[in-house]
């Protein structure tokens, strides 16, 4: 009996505890479930960013890659030459991408496809001067598919402007995005503000052939409406966050804001996995009861390690550069602002390996990332304790270095540049010369961005002294970048007022000494009444492009004062300077042709002066301009004569009507000098081009060209340049 007594106690006791683990299961397995649904829903936005990360680290990649060959480009004259053809088309051959091309303000595209060049027109851009890089999601008109293109606006050094342009397949993104998650059940949509679906991942759990998420959520289920209307709000307010839906299942949505465009990604996961999950859990748990200890404990192992593993590639991810193992951009901004505050003097330093796209060419993608990781290493060495480095793009290095003195600092740039050039590139002999642009400060008052724009400035100068291989920021770079802005914005102002003044110097019959013709030369002058020297003006505006627009301006003017002379019975032509950038536009022979029709002038009343450089330019387009005047009427004069290598070819091989013999030569007192003006005037007559004499400003040299049987005179020996009113009173003058 009292065994039976005891036994009950021990039934009771083990009901008790059967019902209190029971009781325990219960409330344990509404928390686990509780837990699970938070888990979901955290794991879900874990996702989300990861898949934003993927998404933004793909096409920053890409648009990193555009920018460097930017800079790379506009370090040349001419954004379509053939050296810069060359390295659009090794780079589209050694990528992974459909197209590269460059198109230009006329629309004409330079690309890529087939590793071939062809000239197609651009249908699918605007101009895209003035903006910054631009993404966009288009039917690639060659490849007849869509694509991501990612465009960059792009200024050569001779002002040529243009935008520069990557296209790669959004199959590249979709694979990228179908990676199985949430046990294969997880799915990714990216979509604009408006819904409309930009690319999905392969799921077949997804909308199938939708066009508008909005649109496909109502469709699916009409409770679907007040969803689709809530998520199309935070979408346009940039939110973020979760919503629950029904596609023939109840479905979890995370939508997150991209940093591309107004591009939405949307993360999502059947409400199932909840109760598919905590079903094998609680019947793993039930299994193992009696494990559950080591159970937990190895749960608790494998959590840990999985979130320090998910932590450490997340880390690696943000503050790590995938290919030399250093600091990341975003690493490095942070740690200059933790120094940023100290009390030593400081150096952003911007370098730049050159021509290394030839690196790549040569060795191949795989090597050149080992000869980017062992020059940061390189870097990091040199600066010790006293700073670090990152590899921002391409081979494109930020370098924060703290000093003592200007000394130690110049000390460090040597040493570091002769480091770089020493290093070894697969026992060859090839070496690797960098460029550093260095920007000094003793405190951090102004942005990482702003430091790192006066470090490229500095570096950018260095392009122009090919003895210096670093430069040092100074006021005096950016006060001359400003002086030049204020004078290109009165310029412009001037033009749209009607405040330029077009002087004329006349040409003179050699023997007759009677005007028979005149060049129009532009005047500008300031609001306090000085003139501003063309020497000064002419290359800030062919350097901004804004030559194109004087250039309009003296045609109009010259139409207008023509029709004056001809009213007055002075029927002469009036010679007016082409630009470069202007020729370089070959619609604009049309428009100057309309121009002149509407204000009566006939092709025989204006002659076209191209400068000798730019005549004998490899430019096609310049070329082709050239023709298009000689075809339509115009006498073609080339001015500077004899200033470049090749003049004599210009006579040979150029249909050219005048050459205007350069000051140069009608001041050389040298008997070599006189040889050669006279052999080319002799030269000039035998093959009857016409010649003028410029620049002569004394008897003595009137007489000697007047001897070499020169055509017109031009020079200050009888007028200089003078205002139009003056012109008139001068050509009554010698017309008596």
């Amino acid at each position: 009996m009292t065994r039976i007594k005891g036994l009950s106690k021990y039934m009771v006791l083990s009901l008790v505890i059967l019902l209190l683990f029971f009781i325990g299961i219960i409330i344990y397995s509404n928390i686990l479930k509780n837990k699970l649904s938070g888990q979901v829903n955290i794991t879900l936005s874990e996702v989300a960013y990861q898949n934003k990360m993927v998404v933004e680290s793909q096409i920053s990649e890409q648009r990193n890659l555009v920018k460097q060959l930017a800079l790379v480009i506009e370090s040349e004259n001419s954004l379509t030459n053939n050296h810069v053809l060359d390295t659009i088309k090794k780079i589209y051959q050694n990528g992974d991408y459909k197209n590269i091309g460059i198109v230009t303000p006329e629309k004409t595209i330079y690309i890529s496809a087939d590793g071939d060049f062809t000239t197609k027109y651009a249908n699918y851009f605007d101009s895209l001067e003035d903006k910054e890089s631009l993404i966009i999601l288009d039917n690639d008109t060659i490849n007849n598919q869509f694509s991501i293109f990612i465009s960059e606006p792009i200024t050569s050094i001779s002002g040529d402007k243009g935008c520069l342009f990557f296209s790669y397949d959004i199959k590249l993104l979709v694979s990228k995005l179908s990676i199985p998650s949430f046990n294969g059940e997880g799915y990714t949509y990216i979509v604009d503000s408006n819904g409309d679906k930009i690319l999905s991942s392969n799921n077949k759990n997804s909308f199938n052939n939708f066009e508008n998420i909005y649109d496909a959520l109502v469709s699916a289920n009409d409770k679907n409406t007040k969803v689709a209307n809530s998520l199309k709000e935070k979408i346009i307010n940039g939110e973020e966050g979760l919503l629950i839906y029904n596609n023939k299942v109840d479905k979890t949505m995370y939508y997150l804001p991209l940093d591309v465009n107004d591009w939405y990604i949307l993360t999502v996961v059947p409400s199932t996995t909840i109760n598919t999950s905590y079903n094998s859990i609680m019947l793993m748990t039930i299994m193992l009861i009696i494990g559950i200890t080591g159970l937990l404990i190895f749960l608790l192992i494998t959590i840990i390690l999985t979130n320090y593993v998910k932590n450490k590639k997340l880390y690696n991810l943000i503050y790590v550069d995938p290919i030399t193992n250093g600091y990341s951009y975003t690493k490095f901004s942070n740690e200059v602002l933790l120094r940023g505050d100290s009390h030593k003097k400081k150096a952003l330093l911007a370098l730049d390996l050159n021509n290394f796209k030839l690196v790549n060419t040569l060795f191949g993608y795989e090597n050149s990332n080992k000869i980017l990781k062992e020059i940061t290493q390189l870097i990091n060495k040199r600066c010790s304790n006293n700073g670090f480095s990152t590899r921002k793009m391409a081979d494109h290095y930020l370098i924060y270095y703290e000093y003592g003195n200007e000394d130690k600092l110049i000390h460090f740039i040597e040493n570091l540049y002769q480091d770089i050039c020493a290093l070894k590139i697969f026992e060859t002999d090839y070496m690797i010369v960098p460029s550093i642009g260095v920007y000094t400060f003793t405190k951090l008052e102004e942005s990482i961005e702003s430091l790192e724009n006066k470090a490229i400035i500095a570096w950018k100068n260095i392009k122009k002294d090919n003895y210096t291989y670093y430069d040092i920021f100074n006021d005096k770079v950016l006060s001359e970048m400003l002086e030049n802005k204020k004078i290109l914005d009165k310029l412009i102002k001037a033009i749209d007022n009607d405040k330029l003044d077009v002087y004329y110097q006349p040409k003179y019959d050699t023997i007759s000494k009677k005007i028979i013709g005149a060049e129009a030369l532009l005047r500008f002058k300031d609001s306090d009444g000085t003139m501003i020297s063309p020497a000064i003006f002419v290359p800030i505006a062919e350097e901004s492009g804004f030559v194109t627009m004087i250039d309009d301006y003296v045609l109009k003017k010259v139409c207008i004062d023509i029709n004056y002379l001809k009213e007055k019975g002075f029927e002469i032509p009036i010679s007016i300077n082409l630009s470069r950038k202007k020729l370089e536009n070959g619609n604009f022979v049309k428009k100057y042709l309309e121009i002149m029709k509407n204000l009566n002038i006939c092709v025989n009343d204006i002659e076209i002066e191209i400068t000798e450089g730019t005549i004998l330019s490899d430019n096609k387009a310049i070329k082709r301009s050239v023709k298009s005047l000689k075809k339509h009427g115009f006498n073609i004069l080339v001015d500077d004569f004899g200033t470049g290598y090749s003049s004599i070819s210009i006579l040979k091989d150029l249909d050219i009507d005048e050459i205007k013999i350069d000051r140069s030569f009608i001041i050389d007192n040298s008997e070599k000098g006189r040889e050669i003006i006279k052999y080319v005037f002799n030269l000039a007559l035998a093959l009857n081009v016409k010649t003028t004499a410029e620049g002569v400003e004394t008897e003595e040299q009137y007489n000697l060209v007047k001897s070499f049987k020169c055509n017109t005179i031009q020079g200050y020996y009888f007028s200089k340049p003078i205002p139009f009113n003056d012109f008139i009173i001068e050509l009554s003058k010698n017309n008596n």
